[in-house]
Order: C-alpha cells, then structure tokens, then sequence
C-alpha cells in the first residue's frame, strides 16, 4: 500500500554551468535521468546504495556514495568534495536534513533546484491487527498518521535514523539496518510472526 506519490516539476537545466552534482534521493535521479548523457561527464555524488543503483541504471557512476549516512552527514562529508567546484542539487520540494543549511554555511559554490515533491493520499484499507508498517522517510510517517490511528498491535520498521527522530514518541520501532527498501523488507520479516 503506497500512501505517498512523487510529483515531477519539468525543469530545464544547463548542466555545461556545473562541475558537479548531488544526488540525495532516487527521485532526484529520475527527475533530470533526460540528462543522464551529460551527467557522465561530472563529477557525481550519491548518498547511499538505492540512490547509486539508481544512478547506474542510467549508466553514471557517483565518484562518492555515502552509503548510509544520514542526510547532514552526507551534506558534511561533501565540503571538502565540492571546494572550488560549481554545484547542482537537485532535491525535494520538502527536505528534513539540513543539508541546504549546512552547504550554505561552508560557502560552496552551489545552486539548488527543486525537481520533485511529495503528495499524501487518503486511503480507505483498513490493516489488519498485526500489521507491520514500513516508513521509507519522514513524509510517510505524517502521511500515514493523517490517515491512520496507531493499534498498539501494529509493528514499525524505520528507514534509518532521520526517519526515525520523526516517529511518535510513544510508538515503538525496529530499525533498518541499511537506509534501503530491500533493507526494510528483510527487517519486516524478521517481525512477521510466521518466520
């Protein structure tokens, strides 16, 4: 059951400005995937193994993945990187890391674009007792409590740990051990009762 749909914002970008490009959600790489020929000629950095899969698939190799990293993390790890270099980000409509804040702060040469945003559904399933609900962002926690109460039978599974810091407090929660779906998945059956 999916409650979040991506939304693309067309944008036209002249990738001949950039040296550089940050990538922090597979999303992103799908929003501007029409340029990909171009982008194997920078230098591309990727947060983590969904992001990079991604990446791959439309034949570019990031020259840095930070492979589980949370999203600060990853804006921190790239100031040294992206020195003297012309930056693109292209990002969310919505972001929960401080990832513009932090690139602003080092003085990098960077320009950001919104390229996608996040859209809640309303959904009418009703889940079952035992349940096990997986959170792939912060966006799918607020959007499942708009259409849901939490049964204390229900089981959570975070995507890692900037999701996690937006679940409700009183809620418990397994989390993944990498910031991937698959990962997500195999955690779920850890938790299913029938395993």
């Amino acid at each position: 059951m999916g409650l979040i749909q991506s939304e693309f914002i067309d944008v036209d970008i002249d990738l001949s400005l950039y040296d550089s490009l940050i990538f922090t959600s597979t999303n992103s790489v799908r929003a501007i995937k029409k340029y990909h020929k171009d982008l194997k000629t920078k230098d591309i950095y990727s947060i983590g193994e969904a992001t990079t899969k991604a990446l791959n698939q439309i034949g570019v190799t990031p020259v840095f993945s930070g492979v589980d990293l949370s999203g600060d993390e990853f804006a921190t790890a790239l100031i040294p990187k992206l020195k003297n270099r012309k930056t693109l980000f292209p990002h969310a409509h919505t972001m929960v890391s401080k990832s513009l804040e932090i690139f602003a702060n080092a003085n990098l040469d960077l320009d950001d674009i919104i390229v996608y945003k996040t859209i809640c559904h309303d959904s009418a399933v009703d889940l079952k007792k035992g349940a096990i609900i997986i959170f792939s962002s912060p966006s799918t926690i607020e959007c499942f409590f708009k259409n849901y109460n939490w049964d204390s039978s229900y089981k959570a599974v975070v995507i890692g740990t900037t999701t996690a810091s937006y679940m409700p407090q009183d809620i418990e929660y397994s989390t993944s051990e990498h910031q991937t779906i698959n990962s997500c998945m195999d955690c779920a059956m850890m938790l299913h009762p029938h395993k």
